[in-house]
């Protein structure tokens, strides 16, 4: 029988959201212009499922960063599962402006008689009904929530740490809410199932293929995380530890209990063949589990091997970022890695020296307001610099 096995599905975790913003000089240094102030949220969409965040409030032309604390997890998903991370942002500097709550402002604009049975449940407080703005991004009162960018986010963009993705912006999306870097800093993992639930359990009987050619008869055999692991039916203990990959490959021999598993060479080890028996009534179960582990490690990579927390809530901070406080986007960004796929190796990270030496050179001539570490990461000057920050557009594509 041929076994054509799909991955196995896996949990999916999103988590530690930021999103710098790009107010110009005017606006952030010299507090010139009108200046505006923003709501915004986000949601989080996989396939048919959407969660959405909490509603930051207060955003205005002295913020640089809105982080977005909470962490996203859905359930049983594929390996051909996309991520949708929209922005949403709506306008309340005129609420304020007008006088009085938001609470207040809402109730007046919904009429007299809607207004009083809304004002009636509006008991839970001001803070309670900013929270609940977020659950409807159409118009509310005179507050409207508009789309402004989405970003897209697949297996190929997984890791433990945060990255840096692309930000996909709306026609006019700086006029419906602040104004966006093009990009967003997100974290995002995945937990196959495989990994924490063994795919086969059972008793059999493996031999080497090495000089010793040793055999190891009747053990208990625990296939989960990428690994055949067999134990000692006396004390216990692992006897053979065989690690999966990518590469391996299971084909059967004329005996209808046994198969033959090769590995090929990977970090763990050199390729070895093994020959596994087991009762005939159980080697179907056994072959399918083989070539499910084997799908998985070619699906989902290193996540097929270890567990990775799906939910990493970030420190305890401020939901907004000024220039004087906390980590921003430009100070921890890679400059390695951000450029279109058909950059490349030390092309990427030397194309990038050189665009950012321009750049900085024809804008603020010999003093540079960026310096570059030597493990390429970006730092910005300090707080109280007079002159203009390069735009970020300009260094990443």
């Amino acid at each position: 029988r041929l076994f054509r096995m799909q991955p196995g599905k896996a949990q999916i975790g999103v988590s530690q959201i930021s999103i710098p913003l790009a107010w110009n000089r005017e606006q952030h240094f010299k507090h010139r212009g009108e200046c505006r102030t923003f709501s915004m949220f986000v949601t989080v969409r996989c396939g048919e499922e959407m969660i959405d965040s909490k509603l930051v409030t207060g955003v205005d032309r002295t913020i640089t960063d809105v982080n977005f604390n909470e962490s996203f997890v859905f359930r049983s998903k594929s390996d051909d599962f996309c991520i949708e991370i929209d922005v949403f942002a709506a306008r309340t500097d005129d609420l304020e402006a007008s006088g009085g709550s938001i609470a207040q402002r809402i109730t007046r604009s919904l009429g007299r008689k809607l207004g009083q049975s809304t004002k009636q449940k509006l008991t839970v407080g001001e803070e309670a009904l900013k929270a609940s703005l977020h659950t409807a991004p159409q118009a509310l009162g005179s507050t409207q929530f508009n789309l402004l960018a989405r970003a897209q986010l697949a297996i190929s963009d997984a890791g433990d740490d945060t990255k840096v993705h692309d930000l996909k912006q709306r026609a006019f999306a700086d006029l419906c809410g602040p104004p966006l870097y093009g990009s967003i800093v997100s974290r995002l993992v995945v937990q196959p199932q495989s990994v924490f639930s063994p795919i086969a359990d059972g008793t059999l009987t493996v031999m080497t293929t090495d000089p010793q050619q040793r055999i190891h008869q009747l053990v208990r055999a625990v296939l989960q995380s990428g690994r055949l692991r067999c134990f000692s039916q006396e004390t216990g203990e692992i006897v053979l530890d065989i690690v999966l990959n990518a590469g391996s490959k299971l084909s059967r021999t004329s005996r209808s209990d046994e198969l033959i598993l090769t590995t090929s060479t990977s970090a763990y080890g050199e390729g070895k063949k093994y020959f596994i028996k087991t009762a005939e009534d159980a080697l179907d179960s056994w072959h399918a589990a083989f070539e499910q582990q084997i799908a998985d490690c070619v699906s989902w990579g290193v996540f097929a091997y270890a567990t990775h927390s799906l939910i990493k809530e970030r420190k305890p901070g401020p939901e907004t970022l000024g220039r004087t406080a906390g980590k921003r986007f430009y100070d921890q960004v890679d400059i390695n890695g951000t450029l279109p796929r058909h950059f490349g190796g030390t092309a990427t990270s030397s194309y990038l020296m050189q665009l950012a030496s321009a750049s900085f050179s024809q804008k603020n001539g010999p003093s540079s307001v960026l310096s570059l570490k030597s493990n390429g990461v970006h730092h910005t000057a300090p707080a109280r610099r007079t002159v203009l920050r390069p735009s970020v557009i300009n260094v990443f594509n």
